[in-house]
């Protein structure tokens, strides 16, 4: 402070000063002083300014402020360019509409002697077309398409043959007088029960497209569905006898196997319950799949 520019304390001769006196210069202090933000008081009037230092550090913060507003609106104006590893400045795309946009420019190549290029970062490609060079006619391929081969017929007219069901290997198809079931019959069973069990395969009664059965110890008795189960019956010559002896042959899933529909009942087939044959309305891939085994 100034000492100056304050008001004098009494002189107070051989007296020791007390708080009173000091209370007695407070309003006269105040009066010709001013405090300041960090808690100092001045004289009125020599209070000091900003800090010289702050104010300089402000002016340099504003004027880069401005120098970066006006390098980033030089460089809105003008396209940005890059430089690529060659050394050749290729301009970026436009920033606004309406500019053409920009070529790319490629170092020079030189060639060699196989017209290849040998320097440069980018090699160009060379067009190898030689129009004054003889071409030579490919040859030309010659593929066969193999023709699927005909399936072996699943029944074939005139044969004797044994029907197994194709889940139930060892089990033929056989009649005992006219009831017909299913009963495992091999190489060792008895000549009767082999001969139960053997059909002779014959152009169907009703449809020489589908086929019939004729017993081979019964002559003239035939596989026919009544009351939709299967018996051997003896032929009467009536056309209800030929329709019911007639079975249309399906393959099935398994190579090999068929399912027997009737002739004259569409989506019936030959399935096989409890050993015993029926005729079942029924999807045909759930239908007693049979094989023709060559007769016993």
């Amino acid at each position: 402070m100034f000492d100056d520019d304050l008001p004098r304390r009494p002189q107070h001769s051989g007296r020791r000063r007390n708080s009173e006196d000091d209370t007695a210069l407070l309003p006269a202090v105040r009066s010709a002083t001013v405090a300041t933000g960090d808690g100092r008081r001045w004289p009125r009037g020599r209070q000091p300014e900003f800090d010289s230092f702050a104010i300089l550090a402000v002016v340099g913060v504003l004027t880069i402020v401005a120098l970066l507003g006006v390098i980033v609106a030089g460089r809105a104006k003008d396209p940005v360019r890059s430089a690529p590893p060659n050394g050749a400045w290729v301009p970026a795309p436009p920033l606004a509409s309406g500019l053409a946009a920009p070529v790319e420019v490629l170092p020079a190549t030189t060639t060699g002697s196989t017209g290849e290029p040998t320097t440069g970062p980018y090699p160009v490609p060379i067009d190898t077309f030689n129009p004054t060079a003889t071409v030579k006619p490919t040859a030309a391929v010659t593929t066969t398409t193999k023709k699927p081969s005909t399936p072996a017929p699943l029944l074939t007219a005139n044969t004797k043959i044994g029907l197994e069901p194709a889940d139930q290997p060892g089990f033929l198809v056989r009649h005992r007088f006219v009831w017909v079931r299913i009963d495992q019959i091999g190489s060792r069973s008895n000549s009767s029960d082999k001969a139960d069990a053997t059909f002779t395969v014959r152009k169907g009664l009703a449809n020489p497209k589908c086929f019939s059965f004729e017993s081979v110890n019964s002559p003239n008795n035939f596989l026919r569905h009544q009351n939709f189960m299967l018996w051997l019956q003896a032929d009467d010559r009536s056309t209800q006898f030929s329709a019911d002896a007639t079975f249309c042959p399906a393959t099935a899933k398994k190579s090999g196997t068929m399912v027997l529909q009737a002739q004259n009942y569409p989506g019936y087939y030959l399935n096989e319950r409890n050993e015993t044959i029926y005729l079942d309305k029924i999807n045909p891939s759930s239908a007693t799949a049979f094989r023709a085994k060559k007769a016993l």
